[in-house]
């Protein structure tokens, strides 16, 4: 029973569906932008894009929902292209700068050879190359760190999608389960734990091998993914 002449106060209390129609438009947005971006090869704005989805989704359907497990798969897969492409630049970069190291050099015996030896000839001031190595190493490390962080974060993001994947049971779900299953497999490749890449696609296989049919191609992929791993 409540109190004479007290009236229940719902002004404050927001209705689901208005709340949920004026969000739909953004998450939309926010999807077809980074779509767009992620087949563009524009990996920073499709993480940009897939970051935010996967927050404001969280926050509209729950941590444990679905709909935030698809986004994390975005967000992730965004990740892990961006660490790949980092990955590949920097292994351009060290073999220009080996390149140009045995150019050097191959100049620098010529030029031994057609100049007398001035070793024991001392000048002020002379730079120490030692110190430009160091920091050449400073640097390389640094980058190395940055990428196995890009790698670092993929795995985790992923990981988060798998946890809630896994709980569905129907079939649709589960192959979105094994494809994160995959994707996992790949970040795990790509940073050479090869261990823990051949887990992640063999129990992919078996989820597969649970839902599809002998010959699907699918298996194939895996098939060779899981011996590629080995």
């Amino acid at each position: 029973m409540t109190d004479k002449g007290k009236q229940v106060d719902t002004s404050e209390t927001p209705d689901p569906q208005t709340a949920l129609g004026a969000v739909m438009p953004v998450i939309a947005d926010l999807l077809e932008r980074g779509t767009r971006a992620f087949a563009l090869s524009d990996w920073e704005n499709a993480i940009d894009y897939f970051g935010e989805l996967s927050s404001i989704t969280e926050q509209t359907f729950g941590d444990e929902s679905q709909r935030y497990a698809d986004s994390l798969v975005m967000y992730g897969r965004a990740l892990l292209q961006h660490a790949i492409e980092q990955n590949a630049l920097l292994a351009q970069k060290t073999l220009a700068e080996a390149a140009t190291g045995t150019l050097n050099k191959n100049e620098e015996s010529e030029d031994e050879q057609a100049q007398p030896s001035k070793a024991n000839i001392q000048f002020e001031g002379e730079p120490d190359f030692r110190q430009v190595d160091e920091q050449d190493e400073v640097e390389e490390d640094a980058t190395e760190e940055d990428e196995d962080d890009d790698f670092a974060a993929a795995w985790n993001v992923l990981d988060v999608a798998r946890v809630i994947q896994e709980k569905a049971t129907d079939t649709k779900s589960q192959l979105k389960y094994a494809e994160t299953l995959m994707l996992l497999g790949d970040v795990s490749m790509e940073s050479e734990n090869f261990a823990q890449a051949v887990t992640d696609f063999t129990s992919a296989l078996r989820v597969k091998q649970a839902c599809l049919a002998d010959g699907d191609r699918e298996l194939a992929e895996i098939y060779y993914k899981v011996a590629l791993a080995h």
